[in-house]
This record gives structure tokens, sequence and C-alpha cells, in this order.
């Protein structure tokens, strides 16, 4: 590991990030360079480990087939099968996917990557027992279209986990995540390419950042019920009713205070908007 934390490998594909970067027109001095490879270099080989992570806790992934959709530059697609899970990747640029694959050699990894639409997938109905998509439904229009894609390809009873910057996060309002501007998100979509063009040189290839309550709803009726698994929203708001189940005795004090004093409620209410509220917003749920 280098003194960052991260493998030698990871070094390596940084460099060849650059490089990439530079090779699509976006020089070593543009203002958000860096910016961008820590993004999708470190950041997306974090991301791939933390989300192998937590839907490791919420089934076993052994034996388990995982789809990403708009795998990109393959942080998951690395991570998932050191935790047992067969993976393929989809991705819709193929400059991305080449240099996904670099990746994969560079990580001795053996996942497929083919290049696909989203909206109409290369796999049968009922094929992939979880499909993830990160990242994504920032950047297109028809967000209901691409969910009910996403769950034709699921099995029944198979887990769908959604991550995507959140609309309703404060800070996400005062500074755009993509191209870092003040108030990006709340223009209207023809004045925020106006203003990424002047600002940062380049359009703004976002439509809308999503607001997780209306992305739950759509899933609903796809048939996956999801729960908002940030800040492990729905343990925490099991362990407000149980408090004894706590292991830090602080929280557990505390909880239980208001448990005795019937504000429980109050507790959940803040689990909630926080919840709600964080910058990245990370739905998963069971396909029924």
């Amino acid at each position: 590991m280098t003194s960052c934390g991260l493998p030698k490998e990871e070094q390596e594909f940084t460099a060849l990030l650059e490089n990439w970067y530079v090779n699509q027109g976006v020089p070593r001095e543009y203002a958000l360079f860096s910016c961008w490879v820590e993004a999708e270099g470190a950041a997306t080989y974090r991301a791939g480990e933390r989300i192998a992570r937590e839907l490791s806790q919420l089934q076993s992934l052994v034996g388990r087939t995982v789809l990403d959709v708009g795998c990109g530059f393959g942080g998951a697609v690395v991570a998932l099968p050191r935790f047992g899970a067969r993976c393929i990747g989809v991705d819709m640029s193929l400059n991305e996917l080449a240099l996904c694959r670099k990746r994969l050699e560079l990580h001795g990894c053996d996942s497929d990557i083919l290049r696909g639409d989203a909206f109409g997938l290369p796999f049968r109905t009922e094929s992939f027992d979880i499909v993830i998509c990160t990242e994504v439904l920032e950047h297109i229009r028809d967000k209901s279209g691409l969910i009910a894609e996403l769950s034709r390809v699921l099995k029944k009873g198979g887990l769908l986990y959604l991550s995507f910057p959140n609309f309703m996060s404060l800070r996400n309002m005062i500074r755009d995540p993509h191209y870092h501007l003040p108030g990006a998100t709340l223009l209207p979509l023809s004045i925020a390419r106006w203003y990424t063009r002047k600002v940062r040189g380049r359009n703004y290839d976002v439509e809308m950042l999503p607001i997780p309550s209306l992305v739950s709803r759509i899933c609903a009726r796809e048939g996956v019920v999801v729960y908002c698994v940030n800040a492990s929203e729905e343990v925490l708001l099991r362990k407000i009713d149980s408090p004894e189940s706590i292991e830090n005795r602080f929280l557990r004090l505390v909880i239980s205070i208001f448990k005795a004093l019937r504000l429980q409620g109050l507790f959940k209410l803040i689990v909630k908007i926080r919840a709600n509220t964080m910058p990245n917003s990370i739905l998963a749920g069971f396909k029924a």
C-alpha cells in the first residue's frame, strides 16, 4: 500500500488517468484537472470498496452475479470480485471502457466489461442477483425509463443499489459537485450550460440532481421497495426503538433518555432529515 492508503496498482492507474484526460483535451493546468483525476481515480476505488462492503452487509456476495450499469473507470468492478461476486460492467463510452480494462489488468481482475445502452441492456429479463448504478441518474432525463430497465434485468428477490448526488443537499445547492460552481444545480439547464461554458469552458453535462424520495417512488412502481442506507438510516431507526442493542455507551445512554422522555420520534426525525440531505444519496432495496 502507498502512504495515502492506496495500492500501487491504483497509483499506476492514476498516472494512466492523467494521461487519458490530457489526450481528451483537458490540460493539466485546467482548474478542475486534479479534482477530476481524484474523483475518477482514488475516489472511485474507495467508493468501490465501500459499495462492496455495504452490499455484503445486505446479503452475501459469494457466487452472486452483479451488473454495474455505467461502470465508468471501474471502481466497483475491481472491488466486487474480492468479495466473491462475479461482476459485469456496462458503459456507453468506449474511451472509458478502454481505460477500465487497463485498470482491471493492473489488479489482475477478470470482471467482464462491455459497451451497452443502459436503456436497452443486452441481457435477458431477471439475469442478475444484484444491479448497481452509481453516479448515473443525474446525467439522464428519463430516470423512470432507466430504473425500469434496471428492474427488468434484476431477479426477483434481487438487490438494486443506486447512488447519486442529492438535490436536497445544501452543499450541492451552494456548490455544484461536478464543476464546483455556486448555484449551478438550481439554474435552468440552458442557463447552467451557459454558466459552465463561461466559467469552466465546458458544457454542463448534468440534467438534474435526483431527489431521493422521488427516486424511491419510481423504484416502488417498478417493484423495488428501497430504503435509504445513508449513515445506516435503517439500522439507526431500529436501534432507536431498541437502545439496549447499541454498543456505544454514550449513544445508548442518549437514546435511552430520549426514549424515556418519549422523544424518540424527534430523534428519528433528525436521523431521517440527516439521511435525506446528505450530499451523496444511497438507496438500496429488494425486488418483490
